[in-house]
């Protein structure tokens, strides 16, 4: 409790939108004579079948309607794949906030999902709609917060800048549609407006970013900070000389959800994890892979993730290090690297695990449909590895 007062439970639960497995009757069991080894296992089991699901089991994030646009609460922004070559760009848009404040971000990286530009309007907290515990000081009301990095607060291994606040001239209030206009100008200048009204200008080298500093290059997107909820349409982007290079009204949900990487998931998947996040790893899919098909038996979520990778496939034939749940496989050359000798993703030894993982898939479940049908791709998965061998040791390079 943040205030005075109490409250009272009469029951309390969830209903879970993965499956919910009785653990002591699974196809596939481990018993020895050790009662701490049979829960271990038990354990191994019972995480590993909680990290994987059925398609549409995750749920978007973002809530689209014809009349209001995307309703975005407090997340991390979504980012849209089609602007991760845009430079020195002028993004406008209309906003609405619900509660709180509203999040974009400018100049982010889709490929690295590591931070650029990092924006937040915050409201005038009306009391009757306003938590108990918003930080008040890392967003004053009536304010522009701005930061540069992967947030507005700094993690352990993801830098973080919080870099300036800026006063809005008026109250900022909730349920009241603004105009909203952020541009950024060659030698990295940014200037914010609200209804025509500066709120700032200011050059990012004035500001310590890191040791690379603030770029202007990358995609754009939406979110908030905790507990923040608002609504977005009428998205715009101009480039330097004013030529519009984007538009979005933000009302059709089947367009935006996949452009942004909000939308559900659209097939059976498994992550590393039961405490997931939104990517599904190639590398950590070795373990589980043998792990489900030796305890729940669900082919069909091992199938599932290895088509997955396929869809993310690199035309060297590389699989990918990582894929993000929200987006679909068309958008795979958003995020590989654009290297000298094509398109690559990082951590190359993932590559060798997730053939090792569909090696497990074929040895427990023995999908020969699923192996013909893919074949190609198997192939080419192949000789890519093989063509990464150095002569002179034998080994992968």
């Amino acid at each position: 409790m943040l205030t005075p007062g109490t409250v009272t439970f009469k029951s309390v639960g969830f209903a879970a939108t993965i499956d919910t497995l009785d653990y002591d009757k699974l196809p596939g069991q481990f018993s020895s004579s050790n009662p701490l080894y049979n829960e271990i296992w038990k354990l191994g089991a019972r995480a590993a079948g909680a990290s994987c699901f059925s398609a549409g089991a995750y749920k978007s994030i973002w809530d689209v309607s014809p009349n209001s646009g995307a309703f975005v609460r407090g997340s991390r922004a979504g980012l849209s794949i089609k602007g991760n070559a845009f430079s020195n760009y002028n993004l406008t848009f209309s906003a609405n906030i619900k509660r709180g404040g509203l999040g974009w971000t400018m100049a982010y990286p889709v490929s690295s999902r590591v931070g650029g530009i990092q924006l937040n309007l915050v409201g005038n907290y009306p009391e009757p709609t306003t938590y108990a515990n918003v930080n008040k000081t890392l967003l004053p009301p009536n304010t522009v917060v701005l930061g540069y990095g992967f947030s507005l607060v700094n993690q352990t291994t993801l830098d973080s800048y919080y870099l300036d606040s800026f006063k809005v001239p008026f109250d900022v209030k909730e349920g009241h549609w603004y105009s909203i206009s952020a541009k950024m100008y060659e030698g990295n200048f940014l200037a914010v407006s609200i209804n025509g009204i500066k709120v700032f200008n200011v050059t990012l080298n004035d500001y310590y970013t890191g040791a690379s500093g603030a770029t202007t290059t990358g995609s754009f997107g939406f979110g908030g900070w905790q507990d923040q909820a608002a609504y977005f349409k009428d998205v715009e982007v101009a480039s330097g000389n004013g030529t519009v290079i984007y538009t979005n009204p933000m009302t059709n949900a089947s367009v935006i959800l996949p452009e942004y990487g909000v939308q559900s998931n659209t097939a059976d998947l498994c992550l590393d994890g039961a405490k997931r996040d939104r990517l599904v790893w190639l590398g950590d899919f070795y373990h589980t892979a043998g792990i489900i098909a030796t305890s729940t038996s669900r082919q069909d979520y091992s199938s599932g993730t290895l088509k997955n990778f396929l869809d993310w496939q690199l035309p060297s034939g590389q699989l990918p290090l990582d894929t993000s749940l929200g987006y679909p496989g068309s958008a795979t050359l958003s995020f590989a690297e654009l290297t000298p000798d094509g398109y690559s993703y990082a951590l190359q030894d993932y590559h060798i695990l997730g053939l090792l993982a569909f090696g497990s898939h074929m040895r427990y479940h023995n999908d020969i449909a699923f192996a013909s049908q893919n074949w190609p791709q198997w192939k080419l998965a192949v000789n890519y590895l093989i063509g990464k061998i150095d002569n002179s040791t034998g080994l992968v390079s």
